[in-house]
């Protein structure tokens, strides 16, 4: 594919799916998502607890490995785009599994709490690395905070060798809900990019990838009070909101509606929706 070509389409991409975002909920949703200083800031701040904290995202970085185990055997080497704490370099050198892998995120904190591979700052959208320098791209549980993922995507597809593997998982349309709709309720904007499943498949073939291994994960994770929702979410970086934050007695009117409306006898829910899966940089012409 031609450069700019992705860039291209996922404009007219782009225009169309912003007029499917107000389906997420009955409230019309308003998603303006933080400055990526914002966004590095947040994550940097709670980055030596995100091993342990984010356990959602890395119960969907654990489903990631086998396509990577798999594909890494034919193509080295390998980024980690925002790669948090370094829970992919953990999980695969616990694993033994021989993959030679470069990371890199936003924050600057995120790379201080011990990475155990090599790592550089940098963003995804301006990659400080070679065309065709990686034979495969790992991007968890980061796009969804690009304004634009296309451009993500157009970035990783150029540092991608002709047929190289993009291993991705994005939370998609539904997930975090019941935040959300308490955030929409309130006039606060969402702050991440929520495509449908089918929405975001569509944006991988835009930008020119086959995707031979594709999956859905859903599930309703359980706390026992909003209150802990709210930790949970502050200790894997969604801080990172524009506008004005919650003061502490908005919070404690937004634990008690959480609870009065998703509370039940297992505790207060908390629904996550991801696709998931590998795609494949088509061969250049």
């Amino acid at each position: 594919m031609q450069p700019g070509i992705c860039a291209k389409r996922a404009g007219i991409f782009d225009r169309q799916f912003r007029g499917s975002r107000e389906l997420f909920c009955s409230v019309t949703m308003t998603t303006e998502v933080p400055t990526k200083r914002r966004i590095a800031a947040a994550f940097s701040a709670k980055a030596k607890g995100y091993r342990t904290g984010a356990f959602i995202q890395r119960q969907i970085l654990t489903m990631l490995v086998p396509h990577v185990e798999f594909v890494g055997r034919f193509r080295a080497p390998w980024l980690d785009a925002g790669c948090g704490a370094g829970g992919l370099c953990d999980l695969l050198k616990d694993g033994n599994i021989p993959v030679h892998l470069m990371q890199t995120d936003l924050g600057r904190g995120t790379l201080r709490s011990g990475p155990r591979c090599p790592a550089v700052q940098s963003d995804i959208e301006a990659l400080p690395f070679a065309s065709r320098a990686f034979g495969g791209v790992v991007a968890s549980s980061v796009l969804h905070w690009l304004a634009d993922p296309a451009k993500g995507l157009a970035e990783i597809q150029r540092v991608l060798v002709p047929g190289g593997a993009l291993v991705f998982s994005m939370f998609t349309k539904g997930s975090f809900g019941e935040v959300l709709s308490l955030r929409l309720e309130r006039n606060r904007s969402v702050p991440v990019i929520l495509p449908s499943a089918g929405e975001f498949e569509a944006l991988l073939q835009t930008c020119g990838f086959r995707i031979p291994r594709l999956s859905t994960f859903s599930k309703e994770y359980y706390f026992a009070s909003a209150l802990d929702v709210l930790k949970y979410m502050s200790g894997t970086g969604t801080t990172a909101v524009s506008g004005r934050l919650f003061s502490p007695r908005e919070i404690l009117e937004l634990c008690r509606s959480y609870e009065d409306r998703y509370g039940c006898s297992r505790g207060v829910t908390l629904s996550v929706k991801t696709i998931l899966g590998t795609a494949l940089k088509a061969n250049e012409i």
